[in-house]
């Protein structure tokens, strides 16, 4: 299974950047942080797309920042229980979009009831929103 620790590591090693310049890349960010990311602890989701961003140079539109968040997501899944991940999608501005807002609730009342056993799989499919729109139809 591909962890973010590991696909992390390939992207600083490509590259070819210490953790202390991509550190000083990120505005002062500490390399302790950068080591914490490629040694799969947990780190919060700003601080990963910082560190994807500004220190590796990688765009927030581009495939490999959405599959770095993908493998945050389902890292996440492990250490976060069904409350943690609700209350965390409550909390969300979620904007004027009605629509959004709706399907948004959805998911929060959806994810009260998953088993702790498919969670990573639902956390794994935020990071792919048809996934999620399948996983999301199917329990209508």
């Amino acid at each position: 299974m591909k962890t973010l620790a590991k696909y992390f590591a390939d992207l600083r090693a490509a590259a070819d950047l210490s953790y202390s310049e991509v550190a000083a890349k990120c505005g002062g960010l500490s390399r302790h942080v950068v080591w914490k990311l490629e040694n799969g602890k947990p780190i919060k989701a700003v601080t990963l797309g910082v560190i994807l961003n500004k220190g590796l140079g990688i765009p927030k539109d581009s495939k490999t920042y959405a599959e770095a968040f993908a493998l945050w997501s389902a890292g996440m899944a492990h250490t976060n229980t069904g409350p943690d991940v609700t209350a965390t999608l409550g909390r969300l501005k979620l904007g004027s979009d009605k629509q959004f807002q709706a399907f948004a609730a959805s998911v929060v009342d959806l994810l009260r009831d998953v088993p702790a056993s498919d969670r990573p799989k639902v956390l794994e499919a935020l990071g792919a929103i048809p996934a999620l729109k399948l996983w999301l139809l199917s329990r209508k």
